[in-house]
Parts: C-alpha cells; structure tokens; sequence
C-alpha cells in the first residue's frame, strides 16, 4: 500500500509524501470546479495493431486533483478475455502538474501485454485508491446588513457566581467557531474507490506459416546473441562455461537457448539460465544462460554456433540469429592414439612326424638335455624378481591406498553433510562411489559410470546413479540445502554401498 500526500493549499507534494517528479504546467480549456473530476484513470496501449507473442507498450497514468492526500490500495490490476502475460511495474513515477492553477498529482504506471490468442484484444485497468479531501466550503447568502446584534450573546443574563451560566456562554461560543471554520475551509472527506478505464480493442494477428524456420518456438521480438567462455583457460577433462546473452526487444520469457550437444571433442550438460535483466517498461531486455562444457582432449577445439529464430513484428518477416563460432586452446594431452593391431604371424610349418624312415637323409637334432632347461628356466626367474617384486608391491601399495581413500571419503561424506556444504558433499559422494567400485570390480576407474551401475546393481543403484548425475551437473554451483537434507542423502548413499556390497 502506497501513500501519495498533497498540500491542497500549495499545490505541492507533502513533505511524507514519495518522491515526485518535476512539476508541469499545462494549459487546456476553463472548467469550473463542478466539472473537473476529482480522480481520473486512463489506459495507453502503444500499438494498435500487433502480432501473438509481441511484447506490447502499455501505461497506466491516474490523475487526482483538489485532494490533501492519496492512498493506493493496491497496484493497477490488468484484466481481458483473452489470454496474455503482463509485466508492469510495481511503484508508479510521481509528477505534480497544474491545470486551470489547481494541483494535479499524476501517478504513471509503464511495462508491457503479451497477448497469446488472435483477433480483437480489449483490455482494462482497474485501480483501488483511498483520497483524503476537503468538501467545498458553503457561501452564506448577503441580503443585506443584518439587525442580528453580534454581540448579543453577552446580553445574556449571566451570573458569575452560578457555574452553569459560564457554561453556556463556553458553549456558544465553541458552536460559533467551529460553525465559522466549516464554512470556512469544508468538511474533511475520506473516500475508498476503484478507478477503472479502458482502451480501444487491439487487432492480434496471426503468426504466418510461410516461411517459418523448422525450429522455430514462438519469440516475437528483435534480439542479438552473443557467446564467449567465462575463463580464458581450458585444460582436458576440466569443466569450463559458455555463456550466452540474449539481449533486444521482445517477450524474453520465450526465449531459449538448447546450447551445443556433447560429441567426440566435449560432453555438455543442459543449458540453464543464469540472469535476465528486465525492468518493466524498459524497451531493451536481456537475458543470460550458462552451459557446463568438458573438453575431452587437448588441442584447438570449436564451439559450433548457436542460434534463435525468430518473427521480428516490426518487418513482418522471420529471421535467425546466431553467435561467432568460437575456438578455444584446450591443455593437455592430444587425443589417444588408436594403436593398430600387430600384423598377424604367419603359421608355423607342421612339426616334422617323428616316424622318419631310416633311409631319410634328413638330420635328426638330439633334444635338450634337461638340465640345460632348469638352468635356464631358474636364471630367467633371478633376472624377473626385482621386476616382480616391483609390480606386487605397486599393487599392494595401491589397494592399500585405495582403502585408506574409502575410508577419508566415507569421513568426508558425513562431515560435509553436516556441514551443509553441497558441492563438496557430492564431490566426496562422486569420488567415493567410484572408487569403491574400482576395487569392487577390479576396473579401473574411468570405467565406473552410472551406466555401468545400473546394468550391475539394477534398482539399487538409483541412489548412487543419482549422486553421481548430482555431482556432475551441479558441481559449478547448487542452492543450499539445509543440513538435515544432506544426512538424508548419506545415510541413502551409504546403504546403497552396503546393500551391493
């Protein structure tokens, strides 16, 4: 509820009263005080004539004049038959204009109509105010000069000593002043009201089907986009950001941005808007999306365009929008090299039949003496123990580790869930699902996916699938989530673990 405060007798705002605006002098035709109105509402809408979809000008201005102060009860409330969104600001611009010398206090509303069905589009504007004014003071008739003695109170047959008589003479008196200031200044008026107004039907046209892109959603407007990378640096299997800004005239409530898909050089995760700018009434508006991007090899890697169709009301044509494409540096390594397979062997000729005759001339090697074998079977097994002992005490050492990082995870799960920290209680839920499972599985790691758990575990996976998605798609940034919350989670994800265990 707002409060607009006059001073009706010097035609400015008081000084309680919200900060107005300058103060204009305007001239139109003489009008008696009878004939002004009191309190006044009126509707402007910009275009006669526009199209579905089209984000529309409209103001909303509410005139008062005579009036020592005014109340809004509310905020100007749209209202039609058709179906449409609205987006009209909540404080109204404050001015003081003078009319025929009287004050006029003008509040003006602005913002925009989106009207989504064709043909004739009425529209009206209710307004629920509360004014505070003084009722026109009465001119007593002059006939001429009066017999009446003014004084003729005091000829009343007063006695000092009687307190009842003093009373009297107080009473009359108090009648006669107060009778005086009545018709002096009028009697003081609160009045509760609801201004309404309309404006002309708008003709709505349809969209035209001809020429109409295969991709097209329903923006009306005018816009550009722009795209670049929140970081300059890229490294391989880091996640790094696209940011996307939509900005121009329109409706930007239907505008959205799919962002690029996931292919050999990135996976993508869904695009999501991070910021839209527009104040009601404003003609430019602008609206911001981020796109979580994973390189997934080094080198020079694209970012293919993106673009927006849409049907722009000014030329009455469809056009398309679209971003610079944009290269990015990635660090790190090169993608994997594809290692053909060895050339096969040729087969190796049929062992000679042992059943030779004894006239074949054909030499016939003695065996090894056994012996020889034994030696050189145990100078193999000498020179192969460093490199043995080697690789057992590398496996050894990494189970060993492994089972000292399920145990810091497990610890860091329950502490980060009571602590409330989002991104590192799913970081901590990602790592520890996987490792567990390597070792589980004897894979390595890379290839504990949330695939791969739900073809291993079936439904009980879902909790685990569902951390794991959590952790990669909002590790660049989640609401809060109340402690409570969180341990639900752990205690979910913990018997999980146990359950496929």
């Amino acid at each position: 509820m707002s409060i607009i405060g006059v001073s009706a007798a010097l035609g400015l705002l008081a000084p309680a009263a919200l900060a107005a605006g300058p103060t204009i002098r305007t001239s139109s035709s003489r009008a008696t005080p009878a004939m002004r109105p009191r309190t006044s509402l009126r509707l402007d809408i910009g275009h006669p004539i526009a199209w579905i979809g089209q984000a529309i000008p409209i103001t909303v201005r509410a005139q008062f004049r005579d009036v020592d102060g005014v109340t809004l009860e509310g905020t100007p409330q749209l209202k039609s038959e058709g179906v449409f969104t609205s987006d009209l600001a909540r404080e109204p611009h404050q001015s003081t204009m003078v009319i025929d010398g009287a004050p006029v206090l003008v509040a003006t509303w602005t913002g925009t109509i989106t009207p989504s069905t064709s043909g004739p589009f009425a529209l009206s504007v209710e307004l629920p105010v509360r004014v505070r004014y003084h009722e026109a003071a009465e001119q007593p008739a002059f006939d001429g000069p009066s017999d009446e003695d003014p004084f003729g109170m005091l000829n009343l047959n007063i006695d000092p000593s009687d307190p009842s008589s003093m009373q009297r003479l107080f009473r009359s008196f108090e009648q006669s002043f107060n009778r005086d200031v009545t018709q002096a200044t009028g009697r003081v008026h609160d009045e509760t009201t609801t201004l309404k107004a309309t404006n002309r039907p708008v003709d709505i046209k349809e969209l035209p089907l001809s020429g109409q892109p295969p991709r097209f959603t329903g923006v009306v407007g005018r816009f550009e986009l722009h795209a670049t990378m929140t970081s300059p640096d890229a490294r391989a299997s880091e996640p790094t950001t696209l940011s996307v800004t939509v900005r121009g005239e329109g409706d930007l409530d239907r505008v959205e941005i799919p962002g690029i898909e996931s292919s050999r050089d990135w996976k993508a995760y869904p695009m999501a808007v991070k910021t839209k700018a527009a104040e009601p009434g404003k003609r430019i508006a602008q609206k911001t999306f981020e796109q979580t991007l994973i390189p997934l090899h080094g080198g020079a890697l694209t970012i293919p365009p993106l673009s927006l169709s849409e049907f722009d009301p000014v030329a009455g044509r469809y056009t398309t929008v679209s971003t610079t494409p944009l290269t990015i540096d990635v660090t790190g390594p090169a993608e994997p090299v594809v290692i053909s397979p060895p050339p096969a062997q040729a087969p190796a000729a049929p062992a000679a039949d042992s059943r030779v005759s004894s006239d074949s001339t054909a030499p016939r090697l003695p065996p090894p003496p056994s012996s020889a074998l034994v030696v050189s079977i145990r100078s193999l097994a000498f020179r192969l123990a460093p490199v043995l002992l080697v690789i057992l005490g590398g496996l050894a050492a990494a189970v060993l580790r492994r089972r000292d990082d399920e145990k810091s995870l497990r610890r860091a799960l329950r502490v980060t869930a009571k602590q409330g920290s989002v991104p590192a209680f799913f970081d901590a839920a990602r790592r520890l699902i996987v490792v567990h499972f390597a070792k589980r599985w004897g894979v390595p790691e890379k290839e504990v996916t949330a695939d791969a758990l739900r073809r291993q575990l079936g439904a009980t996976a879902d909790p685990l699938v569902q951390a794991m998605s959590t952790a990669d798609a909002l590790r660049f940034g989640r609401r809060d989530l109340p402690p409570t919350e969180l341990r639900v989670v752990c205690s979910s994800i913990e018997a999980s673990l146990r359950d496929a265990a």
